[in-house]
C-alpha cells in the first residue's frame, strides 16, 4: 500500500501516496485502478486539479457555494455601546459577508485559505542629493534596472536617484482584506515545534507590471514587495500579518497544508468524467446516421455504371440536395433507381448515460 509522506516548502507530495501500482505476488494489486495513474502528485497540481473540477461540475459547484454561504450570518451588534457599534458600518465597507463567503470557497476547493489585512500607504520619494520628501503622486520619476527608483527633483532641477519611503495609512475605513492564491503560498512547516513561516512567489501580472514601469502598479505595490521583485526573492510574510485557515487532515498526511476536500471524491470524478468522454465519442460518430447514394441496377443489361458519366451523376446529386435544403417540396427525376444504405444511427443503443447517473449518485 501507498506511504504518506509530508510536503516540502514547493508542496511536492510523495508520488506513491495516491499510487496503488503492481503486486507482487500472482494475483494485481486490488487496489490499482487505472485511473490512479492520472492523479497529480503535487499540491500545486492538485490545486489545479481541483479548481477544474469546480468549474467544470455544476452539482459540486453548486454546493460548495452553498456549503461556504450557510454558516455566514447577516451582520449583527447586540451591543450597545457606540463605541463599539460604529464598527458595524465599517464591516459593510468591507463587504465582511462576501469576503468571508470567499474564503469558504477556497477552504472548500483548496483545502486552505489565506487572508492578510492591506494597509493603504502614503508613498514619499526622497531625493537623496538634497534630501527633500514629496508625494509621489506630486511629482514625475521614473523606474530603471531593477525597479531603482529616479526624480525629476523640482529642488535640485535635475534627474537624481531618490529613495521611497511608505507611511501606512492608519484609517479602518481604507483597510483591505487580501485573499491569497493557494498556488502561489510556499510554507516552512517545522514539525516539532508546530512553527510556520509562510512565503508568496510573486504573482507574474505584478512582477512584470513592476519591472515594466507600469505606474499603477509602482504606485499601489508595497514597497516590501517591490524589494522582493529587485532582488528575485519570494515575499515572506510576518507571522502576524497571515491567517491561513486550512483542513483538517490526519498527522501522517500532508503537514503544514490542510488538504483539499475534493481529492475524496477525485477517482469518482475521474471515473464519471472517462464515461461521459464515452458518450461524447458515440455522440459525434453515430448519433446522427451517414447516408449512403449509389446508382442501383434495373437489370442484367441496363447497369447505370456502363452507360452514365458518374462525375456528372454525382454533381446532379449534389444540385438536387442544395434545392432541397431551399425548397422541400422540390422533386427530382432520375432515369434508375437510386440505392439509400445508413450507416450508423445506432448511438442510443451505445450510450452510458446509465452508467454515469449510477456513478453520480454515489
Amino acid at each position: 500500500m501507498a506511504t504518506l509522506s509530508t510536503t516540502d516548502v514547493s508542496g511536492a507530495l510523495n508520488p506513491e501516496l495516491f499510487r496503488f501500482t503492481g503486486g507482487s505476488g500472482t494475483y494485481p494489486n486490488p487496489l490499482y485502478r487505472y485511473i490512479h495513474s492520472f492523479i497529480p502528485s503535487n499540491l500545486l497540481e492538485l490545486f489545479s486539479w481541483c479548481e477544474f473540477i469546480y468549474n467544470n461540475s455544476p452539482q459540486l459547484a453548486t454546493s460548495i457555494r452553498r456549503f461556504s454561504e450557510y454558516p455566514v450570518t447577516e451582520i449583527v451588534f447586540p451591543h450597545e455601546d457606540s463605541h463599539v457599534r460604529k464598527y458595524k458600518q465599517y464591516c459593510y465597507d468591507i463587504d465582511l459577508k462576501q469576503l468571508l463567503i470567499g474564503c469558504g470557497i477556497d477552504f472548500h476547493i483548496y483545502g486552505n485559505a489565506f487572508i492578510s489585512p492591506y494597509y493603504p500607504f502614503l508613498r514619499i520619494i526622497q531625493c537623496t542629493s538634497c534630501q527633500k520628501k514629496y508625494n509621489i503622486e506630486h511629482v514625475k520619476f521614473t523606474v530603471k534596472g531593477k525597479t531603482d527608483f529616479y526624480l525629476e527633483c523640482p529642488e535640485c532641477k535635475n534627474l537624481k536617484i531618490a529613495k521611497i519611503l511608505d507611511k501606512k495609512i492608519r484609517n479602518p475605513k481604507k483597510l483591505k482584506w487580501i485573499r491569497w492564491n493557494p498556488k502561489d503560498i510556499e510554507i516552512e512547516y517545522n514539525e516539532i515545534s508546530g512553527e510556520y513561516k509562510y512565503h508568496m512567489r510573486i504573482p507574474p501580472a505584478v512582477e512584470s507590471g513592476v519591472k515594466q514601469g507600469n505606474l499603477h502598479m509602482i504606485k499601489t505595490t508595497p514597497m516590501e514587495v517591490i524589494d522582493a521583485i529587485k532582488k528575485g526573492k519570494r515575499f515572506t510574510f510576518s507571522s502576524e500579518s497571515i491567517y491561513h485557515m486550512r483542513a483538517h487532515t490526519p498527522s501522517g498526511f500532508v503537514r503544514g497544508w490542510g488538504f483539499p476536500i475534493l481529492t475524496q471524491a477525485l477517482y469518482e470524478i475521474l471515473h464519471i468524467a472517462v464515461l461521459k468522454r464515452a458518450n461524447e465519442a458515440i455522440a459525434w460518430e453515430h448519433i446522427v446516421p451517414k447516408m449512403v447514394l449509389s446508382p442501383s441496377p434495373s437489370g442484367a443489361s441496363a447497369d447505370p455504371l456502363k452507360h452514365i458519366n458518374m462525375s456528372r451523376w454525382r454533381n446532379e446529386l449534389e444540385t438536387a440536395k442544395s434545392k432541397w435544403n431551399k425548397d422541400p417540396n422540390y422533386m427530382m427525376f432520375t432515369p434508375f433507381p437510386l440505392n439509400v444504405q445508413q450507416l450508423g444511427g445506432n448511438g442510443r443503443s451505445l450510450l452510458v448515460s446509465a452508467e454515469i447517473e449510477s456513478a453520480e449518485r454515489r
